[in-house]
């Protein structure tokens, strides 16, 4: 069976990490173990290496620290800085070892900024004509045709619960764009060029009306199928 390291929310308040149950039933389904990683370690990479686990999810959750991506804070909150480090150090294990990486969400958001893109701090705000976002269920396009063919679907509507995100503008250069909110240019999916690193913006662990979709799209992640389809 697969063992994924898994990031968990921080709250400090309470002095704990959490994660919703759904994400560990999700890859069981998919034969995948997730192994939560807590934001306290002081080597987190040396935690995962030690347990020689296969990959890594970024899971959902609140918004990273502008400074990362050299912006001030005009709409952001929940910002945890040691779940931000620990995710950091993650990223950096999984790239130096080319480990399979997977970011929902928020995660999608991190490997953007961790690959020197930006981000849109609030959609409603800052994003003229947006769809709704937060809590909510919208379509969105398959811009990359190979990947829409082995899906066996142009088109999906997705769940959504987001308020910040990334468009063509805000994109890191070694990303590629591989779905979209036609209404607003929000980038929905992303891969990086080169990396076994898939990021989307939806959550596939939810009750989604892509529930076939994303089953079959991250077996092939898991699988490592998903990689022939890049150009």
């Amino acid at each position: 069976m697969i063992k994924l390291a898994i990031t968990l929310s921080f709250g400090p308040q309470r002095k704990r990490d959490y994660l919703n149950h759904t994400y560990a039933m999700f890859f069981e389904a998919l034969g995948a173990v997730a192994v939560p990683v807590s934001n306290v370690l002081a080597d987190p990479a040396g935690y995962v290496e030690a347990l020689d686990l296969d990959g890594l999810i970024l899971s959902g959750g609140g918004d990273i620290a502008p400074a990362l991506y050299g912006a001030g804070n005009t709409h952001s909150d929940e910002i945890a800085p040691p779940r931000d480090r620990t995710e950091w150090a993650l990223l950096d294990w999984a790239v130096e070892r080319q480990k399979p990486v997977i970011g929902i969400c928020r995660g999608m958001q991190v490997i953007n900024v961790y690959f020197g893109g930006a981000l849109v701090q609030d959609i409603p705000a800052l994003v003229p004509g947006a769809v709704p976002h937060a809590d909510s269920t919208h379509p969105i396009a398959l811009t990359h045709a190979p990947l829409a063919e082995a899906l066996g679907e142009p088109a999906l509507r997705v769940n959504s619960h987001h308020h910040q995100g990334m468009t063509a503008a805000t994109l890191a250069p070694d990303l590629e764009g591989l779905a979209v909110s036609e209404e607003d240019g929000v980038i929905e999916a992303l891969w990086h060029r080169a990396l076994p690193v898939l990021g989307v913006q939806w959550h596939p662990e939810r009750p989604s009306p892509s529930a076939e979709a994303d089953r079959r799209l991250i077996g092939a992640w898991l699988d490592g199928s998903l990689w022939r389809l890049r150009g």
